[in-house]
């Protein structure tokens, strides 16, 4: 039985993609008077319109994103690539312009958190002014009670490496009881306590962990998440999709800002 929606592998296909990659949002918009759909997934944003044949397709991945801000004519979204390439996407209500720029500019700063070495990207103002706002949505009740039932508990002991520097993996670890130490090489980066949790980078960008997991006191105690499970509660309950990743994106935000207030302290 495959583990993937059947939406979702049409989306991999059609935009070529990776299995991890699946549809978090989707909204229809207008794109150089092309009306089509928008589709947001972990590492890209993606545009596909089909008018009397003439189609049209367009991919940006986050990662080689330089800039994007929220026009308030036409509803717009616009995005500007390194290279120099723009797109610009124009939504049917003020609601989904907004909630569609929020989720692309926190999976954006994400992806450049993670890709220039905790390098915070520039974050334009709208046309009219705002920005987006900061404050982290969160995960409803039963958005937590649907994670927990397929969450598995794992014990750990002092010492005991739980995710190996560079390891590939697709799952969330929550810590529900002792502290664990972030390690790259020898150097000790922090640590992490009862009721934070790890992991969510690999997730998000698919890729190697950038530094070790290991349990520092005597017993750690996780609640893990599957990316399979995942992807398949999302296909249950697919408006679950976007808080979740939304969470995870403003999680590594606050890191951002803490990480510089930290730097700032030690400057001054």
């Amino acid at each position: 039985m495959s583990l993937v929606r059947e939406e979702d592998s049409k989306f991999q296909q059609r935009f070529k993609l990776e299995g991890e990659e699946i549809i978090i949002k989707e909204y229809a918009c207008t794109q150089k008077r092309c009306a089509g759909r928008l589709y947001l997934s972990k590492q890209h944003i993606c545009f596909y319109a089909n008018v009397f044949g003439m189609k049209r397709k367009k991919i940006y991945p986050f990662n080689i994103l330089k800039t994007m801000w929220k026009d308030k004519k036409n509803r717009g979204v616009a995005v500007v690539a390194i290279s120099g390439e723009k797109g610009k996407f124009s939504f049917n209500t003020d609601a989904d312009q907004t909630e569609a720029f929020d989720m692309m500019e926190s999976l954006w700063m994400s992806s450049v958190y993670v890709r220039s070495g905790n390098t915070q990207p520039r974050r334009n103002k709208s046309s009219d002014g705002d920005t987006a706002p900061e404050e982290d949505e969160g995960l409803t009740t039963e958005d937590r009670a649907a994670l927990l039932e397929g969450a598995k508990v794992q014990r750990f002991f002092q010492g005991q490496e739980i995710i190996a520097e560079g390891a590939d993996f697709q799952r969330v670890y929550q810590i529900d009881k002792g502290t664990c130490r972030i390690v790259r090489g020898q150097t000790v980066l922090g640590y992490l306590e009862a009721g934070q949790f790890f992991g969510e980078v690999s997730f998000l960008l698919s890729g190697g962990a950038t530094a070790a997991v290991v349990a520092d006191t005597e017993e750690v105690e996780l609640s893990i998440l599957e990316g399979y499970f995942i992807n398949i509660l999302f296909g249950i309950r697919p408006e679950m999709a976007g808080r979740f990743y939304k969470h995870l994106a403003n999680v590594l935000q606050r890191r951002i800002r803490e990480r510089e207030d930290e730097l700032d302290g030690v400057v001054q």
